[in-house]
């Protein structure tokens, strides 16, 4: 435990001032003292707590060790305050126990500060939110909140408090964006306003504000480009794109590539995959080729994903006019360098080409011949009806 809180105070040193110059009073006069009991206990808990809050500050800056040690420090911090509380000044401990618990601390720690003697009305009702708020109360908390004042906390506890708070806020788009404005102001460059700007944007994004959201979204990418968050920001930035698609908007898919190019290769290539396979299940033909011709652009033309770009480029085009070109061109890629789920695609997509190319004579089968039973239909007719069941056949089955 000794090496874990040192290896945190390191990281948190910046955070922790030190004792200025001269602060101590001369050895001699100490000496001539009585020996007083001196409890300690709240400047050694403020420090754990400032030490969590460097190494989740560390997460947002792209630092992987931080998240298994900030882990650990919540939990050993938890026994330390839980055995220091009945014994410290509860107002003083008050805003960084609430930073504390809703940065992911056990929430008895709150409750048993709020009972304690001489702890004030407003630090109490700060103290129950936070526990209620960690315990997925959102009423109870959102209650206790009601009327606190957020101006008048330490920023350790009013960024926090703000940024729950906006998450409190339903569907209310203006109070849930002045929170997490609150939040970014209170605390820049720590993980809370790394959390704030991604929810800001996503919150844009939900409510059809493309330019904000766009706005937020590169500035959370200017911020925090390494958080370790940043690449689930990406992933829900795709499907933001495609919600827009569906909803019949065309998003600005020049920002998106801006946006995508500020990241490593390796990363692109891995959004563009996505974004064709999802869109491709969705049948966002223009949206799935978009990104296949990306991907196919940061691919080497011999590589495995090059061959996957191939395969959301042209299935859509078999239906076109021209199935010739298409089938050539799915029929020249190599199967086996394929990952099950596009295999199975390019199946598919060769049956149904296979069904539009065969003579009309080759495909009388009895469900086409019923068909022609009950109503005449020419024999392209019966070729596109059989090449679109294969086609929903094909979509209906889960791919891996």
């Amino acid at each position: 435990m000794r090496r874990v809180f040192a290896a945190a105070l390191l990281l948190a040193a910046f955070a922790v001032p030190a004792p200025a110059a001269g602060a101590e009073e001369p050895a001699e006069e100490k000496a001539a003292e009585e020996p007083v009991p001196v409890y300690d206990g709240p400047a050694s808990a403020v420090r754990d707590i400032r030490s969590i809050f460097a190494l989740q500050d560390a997460v947002a800056s792209g630092h992987v060790s931080a998240i298994a040690l900030q882990k650990s420090m919540l939990a050993q911090v938890a026994d330390k305050l839980l055995g220091e509380a009945p014994a410290a000044d509860p107002n003083r401990l008050a805003p960084n126990v609430a930073g504390y618990v809703l940065s992911g601390g056990n929430p008895q720690v709150a409750e048993k500060l709020a009972a304690a003697a001489g702890t004030t009305a407003t630090n109490a009702r700060l103290l129950k939110g936070a526990a209620f708020y960690m315990r997925g109360k959102r009423e109870e908390a959102a209650a206790q909140w009601a009327t606190l004042d957020l101006a008048l906390l330490a920023p350790t506890a009013a960024g926090r408090v703000a940024l729950a708070k906006a998450m409190l806020a339903g569907t209310d788009l203006e109070e849930k964006q002045q929170l997490l404005r609150m939040s970014v102001a209170l605390l820049p460059g720590s993980l809370v306003e790394e959390s704030a700007l991604r929810r800001s944007a996503l919150a844009y994004a939900e409510a059809g504000a493309e330019h904000e959201f766009w706005r937020q979204a590169e500035r959370y990418l200017r911020r925090f480009p390494r958080s370790l968050y940043a690449p689930e920001f990406m992933y829900e930035l795709t499907n933001t794109v495609i919600a827009m698609t569906k909803a019949g908007k065309k998003p600005d898919l020049a920002r998106f590539d801006l946006l995508l190019g500020s990241l490593p290769v390796s990363n692109r290539q891995k959004l563009y995959l996505a974004l064709a396979r999802d869109a491709a299940e969705r049948n966002l033909q223009p949206l799935s080729q978009f990104a296949a011709r990306r991907l196919r652009r940061l691919s080497p033309e011999s590589g495995t994903d090059a061959q996957i770009a191939d395969v959301y480029d042209w299935i859509f085009e078999v239906a076109s006019g021209s199935t010739e070109i298409p089938a050539a061109r799915l029929r020249a890629l190599d199967r086996k360098r394929l990952p099950e789920r596009e295999q199975r695609l390019l199946d598919a997509a060769l049956a149904v080409t296979e069904q539009i190319l065969k003579p009309a004579a080759a495909v009388a089968t009895p469900a086409a011949a019923a068909m022609e039973a009950n109503q005449p239909k020419s024999a392209l007719q019966q070729r596109a009806e059989l090449a679109l069941t294969k086609a929903d056949e094909i979509l209906a089955e889960p791919v891996q």
